[in-house]
């Protein structure tokens, strides 16, 4: 079996190595056409081969990344991570983070002080024990107009809508059915997100966090709120 450092959003590697919900979702959705930000996920091999080449270091259980330039090598030439020219945003996606850590970063991907800098401190946050993970969400930045979460639920007349402080409900849209025009333009964007997302994943309550840039409603997470039956 092959051993990956890395994986794309859209490739269908994230679950089978063990990423989180979180992100095998978002891969699965990317995979599947629905607009998610382009990126991928530094998976849990990653962190161990920069611990076996002594490219991070643990010192009191803090994550120190002496020599930025070699963390960048590993990551661009090692194992060749594709190169993002848009400043990105870091997330982790391990449970357990300190809520004391800021949860994610915009980092300038070709700058190595910065990149070190932020996945030394997401990296510092995961579970100090062998057993925990460390995988990291690495995604292109978009503009942000617009932004908030949805709840959608198969065989639902209507989806929960919050954004701006506001509890709205809309209409499902079914089949191949248009928008209405009378909504704003994000809003009718959203509704085709979240037909998509029930076209793709199915029977389920579907929590979902989206952000609109004034031309494309995007696709942040998805969990499934579903108690299994």
């Amino acid at each position: 079996m092959a051993l990956y450092h890395f994986a794309w959003l859209g490739s269908k590697r994230a679950k089978k190595n063990g990423v989180t919900e979180k992100g095998w979702r978002l891969d699965m959705a990317a995979r599947a056409g629905l607009p998610a930000p382009n990126g991928g996920i530094l998976l849990d091999n990653f962190y161990w081969l920069a611990v076996h080449e002594a490219v991070v270091r643990m010192v009191d259980g803090h994550a120190h990344i002496p020599s930025p330039p070699a963390l960048f090598d590993l990551l661009y030439t090692a194992v060749r991570f594709p190169q993002l020219d848009k400043p990105c945003i870091i997330r982790p996606l391990f449970t357990g983070v300190d809520t004391a850590v800021p949860p994610q970063f915009a980092v300038p991907m070709a700058d190595p002080v910065a990149l070190a800098a932020a996945i030394g401190q997401l990296w510092q946050a995961a579970p100090p024990d062998d057993t925990g993970r460390h995988d990291l969400l690495i995604q292109e930045m978009v503009a942000i107009e617009v932004e908030g979460t949805a709840v959608t639920a198969a065989n639902q007349p209507t989806d929960t809508i919050v954004y701006a402080e506001n509890a709205i409900t809309l209409p499902q849209l079914t089949g191949w059915r248009r928008p209405d025009a009378a909504h704003p333009d994000h809003l009718r964007r959203l509704q085709q997100l979240l037909r998509g997302v029930r076209r793709t994943f199915g029977v389920g309550e579907w929590q979902v966090q989206w952000m609109d840039d004034g031309r494309v409603c995007w696709l942040l997470h998805i969990l499934n709120n579903s108690t299994p039956a």
